[in-house]
């Protein structure tokens, strides 16, 4: 019999109930403890895994972190230990109900009111979390699981912590050697993912955390037509779109759009000091939704409902007749010939204007042709031609952007390629192909990348034919 198949026991004491999936490094069980008739999940250290010493370490790891932290929000590692064959094995709290991610793609945005409850729990667990010397570093609705207590009230803790790391780590950790992103790019921040190996703290997590919450209240990624290297670049480079109308279904309140944004800035300096500050936050929002829902209903609303609405409201006097030009005064005729002069002026000024902005546009002087074309608009709005060189200014101002983000990439890029991260290089030349694909320099990355790829491949053949010899010797 297969030992890990339904109905086997493993170490003497958890029943193989099914299997639930595989992980990044783990086999994952429900199992019930024959003793206690209790259902739990068991995470069992993959197979093809068990004789990498760096894999062993990472799985240890995240038991002995798992057993400083206490917390209602935070799953409980009940027992870790090794099997009969030497595979590691930890025992956790079996969850019912479900991930963030499964309720979002099932039943689209939570209500705000619950979204927010819901993340003041997950920060009291993160909180907890921090204060055990540890960055989670791989926060994302899978990783956040939604149950109810006894009471039936909603209650959301935070699972896994695989990937979790003491603040005392070394911040190259981040990356492996040959280049695998530990983490899932969608939910990464940008310290994440810079290429400049920056050293993270407890603010990662926040910035991970602000984008789960913005998909939970807005059922949407806040970022436009996010692909697999716009998860990276798109954060580096750009602000996220505002939460307030990011679904026209879902009323988000602009308090509520303040947080969520603050914990989303590129600069960790600029967001939250830590998870107690992002609470204190949403505590406020909190308190302000529930002024709204008991708020009286105004008068006139209620008057409107009950047929007692007020009278329209009066109609204005039409306007005065205009009149003709013979039947003004002298004096009205001279200052009515002296306003067409002055705007005759103006449209004779403004033509000038408009070949010194249309020369500015063709010679690059963008600001320059920006102030011109904002002076015609003032002086004659309807000048002939000012709307074609409006969309003129508005296409070099993109190629200009567009240049910009190419050499940023570009730099990028280099970075990454230096530090041999073969997946991120890949992404970011993807990212620069699509801005420039003629750039001069293609055959060059993609030989670089087929070098790093082929000095991959030969380490995982090494380490590879080393496990093997170890496990022949044993």
């Amino acid at each position: 019999m297969n030992l890990r198949e339904p109905g086997s026991i493993l170490d003497g004491k958890y029943e193989i109930v099914q299997r639930l999936g595989s992980g990044g490094m783990g086999e994952v069980y429900l199992v019930r403890h024959v003793h206690l008739q209790e259902l739990r999940v068991v995470k069992i250290l993959r197979q093809d895994l068990a004789a990498d010493p760096s894999a062993q370490k990472r799985f240890m790891r995240e038991a002995r972190l798992a057993t400083q932290i206490k917390h209602p929000n935070v799953a409980i590692l009940y027992d870790f230990s090794t099997l009969q064959d030497g595979s590691f094995y930890m025992v956790w709290e079996h969850i019912q109900g479900q991930d963030v991610g499964d309720r979002i793609r099932r039943q689209g945005p939570f209500p705000v009111a619950t979204a927010v409850r819901l993340g003041i729990q997950a920060l009291h667990g993160l909180e907890a979390v921090h204060a055990a010397g540890v960055v989670h570093r791989d926060l994302s609705p899978d990783n956040l699981m939604i149950t109810e207590d006894k009471a039936g009230n909603l209650r959301l803790k935070i699972i896994d912590l695989g990937l979790a790391r003491t603040l005392e780590a070394d911040a190259n950790f981040e990356i492996t050697q040959v280049g695998m992103f530990m983490g899932k790019l969608q939910y990464c921040s940008p310290e994440q993912a810079s290429p400049g190996g920056t050293t993270l703290d407890n603010r990662s997590d926040l910035y991970s955390f602000g984008l789960v919450l913005y998909e939970m209240i807005s059922g949407l990624p806040p970022f436009e037509s996010e692909n697999q290297h716009g998860f990276i670049f798109k954060r580096l480079s750009e602000d996220p779109l505002p939460l307030r109308g990011r679904n026209p279904k879902v009323d988000v309140p602009i308090e509520l759009d303040r947080v969520v944004r603050r914990a989303l800035e590129r600069d960790r300096e600029q967001r939250f000091a830590d998870a107690r500050a992002f609470i204190a936050a949403l505590e406020q929002v909190e308190h302000s939704l529930a002024g709204v829902q008991t708020k009286e209903i105004p008068k006139e609303v209620l008057a409107e409902a009950q047929g007692l609405a007020p009278p329209p409201p009066t109609l204005a006097p039409p306007p005065p007749r205009q009149r003709s030009s013979s039947e003004l005064s002298k004096a009205e005729r001279i200052d009515l010939l002296a306003q067409i002069e002055r705007a005759s002026r103006r449209v004779q000024e403004s033509s000038g204007e408009l070949l010194r902005a249309e020369a500015a546009v063709n010679a690059g002087r963008l600001h320059e042709a920006e102030e011109l074309i904002t002076r015609i608009e003032i002086a004659a709005p309807r000048t002939q031609g000012l709307e074609r060189l409006k969309d003129r200014l508005a296409e070099a101002r993109e190629r200009e952007a567009r240049i910009l983000r190419a050499g940023e990439t570009e730099q990028v890029l280099t970075n990454y390629l230096q530090r041999k991260q073969l997946p991120l290089a890949r992404l970011a030349l993807e990212t620069l192909l699509e801005i420039q694909p003629d750039h001069p320099r293609r055959a060059d990355y993609e030989g670089w990348i087929q070098l790093l790829a082929d000095e991959a491949e030969k380490a995982k053949r090494a380490e590879a034919a080393f496990a093997a010899g170890r496990e022949a010797l044993a």
